[in-house]
């Protein structure tokens, strides 16, 4: 069974094809040059979860910020006493990434982790909106059993969304208790680490929380700038929130949602081309037809059938060579013998073969005397039966 195709359908379905890639690219160019999204807690941002607020504060308070990838923390040497690192979601850290945290703070740099390390953060763990995150009333906490100089006399702050997190022995905390505390500073090495519960704690909604409906705002903003800005000229690196390559983070994130946007556009425009590729190539555009397949008939017949022929037509000589001409070819390249070869070399291995005398054979297949009409049907059988001999190596009986 096969199928025949119209021509105009073939035309449809492929210019069908073209159209639908050329706007598949089309759509791809569109989202591809528009602005990527900006990550939660990233210092340029304005939205809710941003930390665009923060960072308009540390300049204006005399600090100067600035935004470098996780991988510069390896590549770079990111230590030193005017200097402050902020990594607003630690568990998007690499490995080696994390080390290189250590080793800056152990040099003296001042590290600010916006959760604690391993932990995900709120918005990792899911369920806040940007509506939700700024139009919740503040939940003030106060200061509590609080071993830090550095936060010493400040006000509440805004815990919405925020749960506590241990603190370690030997460590100074705030705004909880000697137990369990959102801040969080440890000594180490020349330098200090400090640990907040999480991100939300200086991000812009929770600086001013229900800002629309009147709210005022807290002490997280002035939190921030102790934590962060021990005195003028101070450089604050924010390390991209963005996750590095290879980083495992926390929250049973899905790897596809760490790609890139291009990278995603990529493989969903592959994906697209292959299912109509496959489409277009596997349909039948056609009404399958049935095509006549050719008779096959044995040699042996064709051959008795053609002398047949000539016989009746008179011409028996003709009819004999034919059919003799025929079975020296077969002979011939069953037993290896080449074309233009000598005749006794073709008798000598037919009489090999069946067991004939080699005059027996020599008359049969190449006798030059013409036969007569009703000598053709016992010169077929004589033919018929060397093939059998030695082509079917079945001896007739």
């Amino acid at each position: 069974m096969t199928a025949t195709e119209s021509p105009a359908g073939g035309r449809r379905g492929g210019r069908v094809a073209i159209a639908t890639a050329v706007v598949a690219a089309i759509v791809v160019v569109v989202l591809t040059t528009r602005a990527t999204p900006r990550q939660p807690f990233d210092v340029g941002s304005p939205t809710p979860n941003g930390w665009g607020a923060l960072a308009e504060l540390v300049e204006l308070n005399g600090g100067t910020v600035r935004t470098s990838a996780a991988s510069a923390l390896v590549r770079d040497d990111l230590g030193g006493s005017d200097t402050v690192v902020v990594v607003a979601r630690p568990s998007r850290l690499t490995t080696q990434e994390r080390e290189a945290l250590d080793d800056a703070v152990v040099a003296g740099s001042t590290v600010v982790l916006g959760a604690p390390e391993g932990l995900p953060d709120s918005l990792e763990l899911g369920g806040l909106d940007d509506r939700t995150l700024a139009d919740t009333e503040d939940r003030p906490m106060a200061p509590g059993e609080c071993t830090m100089d550095e936060l010493a006399g400040l006000g509440p702050i805004d815990a919405a969304f925020v749960v506590e997190q241990p603190v370690p022995v030997d460590a100074r905390s705030c705004y909880g208790t000697a137990r369990s505390a959102l801040v969080v500073v440890e000594d180490v090495g020349e330098g200090r680490l400090v640990t907040l519960a999480d991100p939300l704690l200086w991000s812009n909604a929770r600086l001013q929380p229900a800002k629309e409906t009147g709210g005022q705002p807290l002490d997280n903003a002035a939190m921030a700038l102790r934590l962060i800005l021990p005195g003028e000229g101070v450089e604050v690196v924010a390390i991209d929130p963005t996750p590095s390559p290879g980083a495992t983070t926390a929250g049973g994130r899905d790897p596809l949602e760490l790609l890139p946007v291009p990278v995603k556009l990529a493989l969903l425009q592959g994906a697209v081309a292959l299912v109509l590729y496959l489409w277009w190539r596997g349909r039948r555009l056609g009404r399958p037809v049935t095509e006549r397949l050719p008779v096959r008939i044995a040699a042996s017949e064709l051959v008795e059938a053609v002398g047949d022929l000539l016989r009746r037509r008179g011409s028996a000589a003709r009819a004999a060579a034919t059919m003799r001409a025929d079975l020296r070819r077969e002979l011939s390249g069953r037993l290896g013998v080449p074309p233009g070869s000598p005749p006794e070399v073709l008798v000598e291995q037919v009489a090999t073969r069946t067991g004939r005398p080699g005059d027996a054979v020599r008359a049969v297949l190449w006798d030059p005397s013409p036969p007569r009409r009703e000598d053709l049907a016992t010169l077929a059988a004589q033919l018929d039966s060397i093939r059998q001999e030695v082509l079917d190596d079945q001896p007739v009986r």
